[in-house]
């Protein structure tokens, strides 16, 4: 059997009347993969099952239609191109979808092998966002600092994220701006300065910046007692949250006394 179809087969000799036919029918094993959202400068991951073992000799090619949108190897490290091959005896493979900085756009992706069907799914970039996390909602002026970070993923048109992606294999760090709005009431702190705004990095396959102050992280440090809303920004991403933060001072209380004259 070679390709998906049906084929008479009979036989002839001379002399002799062919008395019967067989009709064969040949399927081929399908392809299947899921369709996927990335944000622009951002990749996830995917796979592709197959209907039977991939021999071999054999190679899996997965194509992405548009030049903005990649595949890559599931080592999250690789920068993909329009063409990914694959082999290996299994029936699934792992891969990366990554988006382009700046597209937001659709491509299809097939995936096909010899003597398979192909699989065909979508592969949409849309706008990312980024948030801030782990502010809490209320603190006081004898507290300590608290770390605090910012994270990734597509937005998903209502103002959140639809889920984490990590930035895309291939691109620089993504610079993440953090903004107190009430910087003498809640300060930020990263190992080198300690200001109303500060930055930190998203590194290459990670959503998040780092939640360690020794890391590159930034710490929120309670000042005096009022309010400050604290956010983040990154360039080519929409903000989507803005946490509050309200600071109290402790009380000292006393109780008025009488004393009488020369007693205590």
């Amino acid at each position: 059997p070679m390709s998906a179809g049906t084929s008479d087969v009979y036989v002839e000799a001379v002399g002799y009347i062919s008395v019967d036919t067989t009709t064969v029918t040949v399927t081929a094993p399908g392809m299947t993969m899921a369709n996927r959202t990335v944000g622009s400068g951002l990749q996830d991951f995917s796979a592709v099952s197959l209907g039977a073992t991939l021999p071999a000799n054999d190679t899996l090619v997965i194509a992405s239609s548009d030049p903005n949108i990649l595949v890559a190897p599931n080592d999250g490290n690789t920068l993909g191109s329009d063409t990914l091959r694959l082999t290996g005896q299994t029936t699934s493979f792992t891969f990366y979808i990554q988006a382009l900085e700046g597209f937001v756009g659709t491509a299809t992706i097939t995936s096909s092998a010899p003597g398979f069907t192909d699989g065909v799914a979508t592969a949409t970039a849309v706008q990312p966002g980024v948030r801030i996390r782990s502010v809490l909602t209320s603190s006081t002026t004898l507290s300590g600092n608290d770390i605090i970070w910012a994270d990734v993923g597509p937005e998903n048109g209502a103002g959140s994220l639809s889920e984490l992606q990590p930035v895309r294999a291939g691109a620089a760090p993504l610079t993440v701006t953090f903004i107190s709005s009430a910087g003498a009431v809640a300060s930020l702190v990263t190992q080198t300065e300690t200001n109303d705004t500060v930055t930190a990095q998203i590194a290459p396959n990670t959503a998040n910046t780092p939640t360690a102050l020794s890391a590159g992280g930034v710490e929120l440090d309670p000042l005096t007692a009022g309010t400050s809303d604290i956010y983040v920004e990154a360039p080519g991403y929409v903000s989507v949250d803005t946490s509050t933060i309200n600071i109290t001072a402790p009380t000292i209380n006393m109780v008025n006394r009488t004393v009488g004259a020369g007693l205590q």
